[in-house]
């Protein structure tokens, strides 16, 4: 499908006339057509800001755009032949302005009214003729949707829809939009573009192609249904339906009426974290108000910090059926339905339309360990619930596009996912940077827009993830853009340098995960992921033929790693946190230690002994900055954290503070890198304590969190990369290194995807069965080294 000169349009920005009207709302377009026969193809092209909901002859499309920087908006293509018919047709948008930046949204400076109001950008290729984004449009701003505020972190703002206010067939060839307005023009103003409405067009610029494939559209049902009744409602168009949800409690079964002033109450589990539009249909009168709250857990289950999310529903009385506009992740939700007057409502077809990224077919896992397998599907199904028009932390929350949590989805798309894309688009649309050189802790969003306070590691697992793109696809483009950036990065810390060449006092977030690492005064974690980015900037750099910047990077390297000696205890044989003044701080975390071996830090003689204990069961805590000791949030503690409080809760003499699931994916490099893949097969299984009552994904901590954060989801990839033992062997997967290690595991095999077709590795107990598109170095457990070609062969593990 193409038709389209991709820096060339002939549609213009259009909206709903009028003067700047900022501040969220909604306005709906409509174009009608006649077409005396359909071609075979109807290549389309359209954008909005902020975001569309297309139809055609009634019939949703889709929905966009792809999340971006306004300066780097992008615009989808979509084949609108299938919906069309001879005759009359009529394509119709849904926009949305949401106002002001949100968790999923960066709002543009505005230039005159470009930026400041919901509008839409499209053409569409007839054959004959192009259909253009032009004042031939009909629009109306609707009045039928406000906004409402939920808690600062969570996502976006949940919607209030008065059915009242809006035509059930506004989108369909037969409603009549005489009363409506043509659209106008909406104009930029700035010196050498005043009046302009064409892209190309500050503040968005030239709209970019999507890089993602489309949403995939699953509806989920809910597994189980409770209803009942409250005879005093807690509706009240002043409190926040997650607040009315949550407040209602079912007095007794349902009658055959509502009584006058109460509630019917709908409890509603989908036995699994989905995520989506949440719909159903309603039998009521007009006038009854529908609360809905979402709830991330098992109905009756929440926590501190549950997410304040929901939407509001008011019927119209007649053909009541609601869809959410925006989409929301959940476990359950709760609708408290309150009719103005005693009455009979109905309440049917409860479901929600997951809409997340297709994942591409081939890639597989098996084992002869049940549990194992379990962990393999739901590092996926976490990361797919996660993958969107981003990669984002939780569903449930944020939806925010946080710049560190996405190198682990992304290292579960190369390891099980034939469709590279998200990957790629990963270290594309992190590659934002302050004007000082880092990066935002989230991006395309309000912490971007914002200027936010950041966490200064995140940039470096941002590295990171530039060095496995291209170690999976080579020099593509979204490496060669990121190297740069890579050493401004880089080049941020060097005023944090103590004169022994680590990194002291370093500004602003130095989040290490969410377990009790100390990073106060000289800190060993930030100073040794520093390290590792640099030696991997150096990889690749010298891989372009820089070497230097790779001396420059190595340089920094060498000098850190020297002076990291001064974490060293040689009494406890492991590297402390942190060095306050000449104070050395005594707490030890797995993570500081883990990270020393996996940046090259720790001398290669140190590593068993470092090994044995960060992973000695005796010695291990689980503490978190923002958890109890017992488990679970614990919210004063993090206020005190967060003014300044260093709250050691643990024996700092004798314990080891255990990683966090999100930081576990450098402490499992570590392990591998030591040969002890068998720990991380031990270490893996506690992850099957997230896959409890139903869910089947990862939990965002060992104690609290959100029960579906992609950050967690490391499993799925050691499985592939250690256990089944396949990764690349040189830039681009143009070789391979094959090297199994099943650990008792009589039977494993797997498909494993790379930019050259499928590596198949098929493992009964001594035999071991390689099907490669590339050479490969195979390493059997036994020991010893051979250098095949591609191909198939039959090989042995001893």
């Amino acid at each position: 499908m193409t038709g389209f000169v991709s820096h060339t349009w002939r549609g213009v920005w259009i909206g709903a006339p009028g003067g700047v009207t900022p501040g969220f709302h909604r306005v709906l377009f409509r174009r009608t057509l006649t077409l005396p026969a359909v071609p075979a193809a109807v290549p389309a092209r359209i954008s909005a800001d902020s975001r569309y909901r297309l139809f055609v002859n009634g019939a949703a499309v889709g929905q966009g755009p792809q999340r971006s920087q306004p300066h780097r908006i992008r615009f989808d293509e979509r084949d609108l032949a299938p919906l069309l018919r001879a005759g009359t047709n009529v394509l119709a948008a849904l926009v949305t302005f949401f106002g002001e930046s949100n968790a999923i949204w960066q709002a543009a400076v505005p230039s005159g009214r470009l930026g400041s109001t919901g509008a839409l950008l499209f053409e569409a290729d007839f054959e004959d003729h192009v259909l253009v984004s032009d004042p031939a449009w009909r629009t109306h701003r609707s009045d039928a949707w406000t906004a409402l505020r939920g808690g600062r972190l969570d996502g976006v703002p949940a919607e209030r829809l008065d059915a009242r206010l809006l035509d059930t067939d506004w989108a369909s060839p037969d409603y009549d939009d005489s009363g409506w307005n043509n659209a106008v023009p909406v104009t930029a103003e700035y010196r050498g573009g005043q009046g302009r409405a064409l892209p190309p067009v500050a503040p968005f610029g030239l709209p970019l192609p999507r890089t993602l494939p489309v949403l995939e559209e699953t509806r989920r049902e809910p597994e189980s249904v409770r209803a009942g009744i409250v005879t005093t409602s807690p509706a009240c168009e002043e409190l926040h339906p997650w607040q009315v949800a949550r407040s209602a409690v079912a007095e007794r079964p349902c009658g055959m009426r509502v009584p006058d002033g109460g509630a019917q109450v709908v409890s509603v589990d989908f036995g699994r974290v989905v995520a989506g539009h949440f719909e159903f249909e309603l039998d009521a009168p007009e006038g009854t108000v529908v609360d809905i709250g979402f709830n991330e857990r098992e109905p009756g289950v929440t926590d501190e910090l549950a997410p304040v999310a929901g939407v509001r529903y008011i019927a119209r009385g007649t053909v009541d059926r609601f869809t959410a506009q925006e989409a929301a992740g959940m476990r359950s939700a709760v609708l408290v339905i309150t009719p103005p007057v005693s009455a009979r409502v109905s309440v049917r077809d409860i479901g929600l339309v997951e809409t997340i990224q297709p994942w591409g077919d081939g890639a597989t896992f098996r084992s002869g360990d049940a549990e194992l397998d379990a962990l393999y599907h739901a590092g996926i199904r976490t990361v797919r619930v996660n993958t969107t028009d981003a990669l984002t932390d939780c569903p449930t929350r944020e939806q925010r596009a946080w710049t560190g949590d996405g190198v682990v989805h992304q290292s579960v798309h190369l390891a099980a996912n034939t469709d590279w894309s998200a990957a790629r688009a990963y270290v594309e649309l992190a590659n934002s940077p302050r004007p000082d050189g880092l990066l935002p802790m989230a991006v395309a969003g309000d912490f971007e827009a914002g200027g936010a306070t950041t966490i200064p590691s995140w940039s470096l697992h941002w590295i990171h993830g530039v060095r496995e793109l291209h170690a999976h696809l080579g020099p593509v483009s979204e490496v060669v853009d990121a190297l740069s950036t890579a050493q401004r990065v880089l080049a941020w810390f060097l005023p944090f340098l103590s004169d022994r060449g680590t990194l002291d006092d370093v500004p602003e977030w130095n989040l290490v995960d969410w377990s009790s690492v100390v990073t106060t005064g000289r800190t060993a974690a930030v100073t040794g992921l520093w390290v590792r980015a640099l030696r991997e900037f150096a990889e690749v750099s010298r891989a372009f033929g820089n070497n230097g910047a790779a001396e420059w990077a190595f340089a920094h390297a060498s000098r850190a790693r020297a002076g990291f000696e001064e974490f060293w205890d040689e009494q406890r044989g492991v590297y402390v946190d942190s060095i306050v003044g000449e104070r050395r701080l005594p707490a030890v975390s797995q993570a500081t230690n883990a990270i020393a071996i996996a940046a090259r830090i720790a001398p290669r003689e140190r590593w068993d002994g470092i090994v044995a204990r960060i992973t000695d069961p005796r010695r291990l805590v689980r503490r978190s900055w923002l958890g109890g000791a017992g488990g679970g949030v614990d919210l004063s503690k993090w206020e005190r954290v967060s003014s300044g409080e260093l709250i050691l809760d643990w024996d700092v003499e004798r314990e080891i503070v255990r990683a966090e699931p999100f930081l576990s994916y450098v402490v499992h490099d570590a392990l591998a890198a030591a040969g002890r893949v068998d720990l991380i097969v031990n270490a893996l299984r506690d992850w099957t304590s997230f896959l409890r009552n139903g869910n089947d994904t990862f939990g965002e901590t060992w104690g609290w969190g959100s029960p579906c954060h992609g950050w967690s989801s490391t499993p799925t990839r050691d499985l592939v990369r250690y256990v089944l033992g396949v990764r690349p062997g040189s830039a681009g997967f143009h070789t391979a290194i094959i090297a199994p290690r099943p650990h008792g595991i009589r039977e494993l095999s797997g498909a494993v995807p790379t930019g050259h077709g499928l590596i198949e590795v098929d493992i009964r107990g001594a035999d071991i069965a390689v099907r490669s598109p590339v050479p490969f170095r195979f390493d059997p457990p036994g020991g010893g080294s051979a250098y095949l070609p591609a191909g198939q062969h039959t090989l042995s593990a001893g």
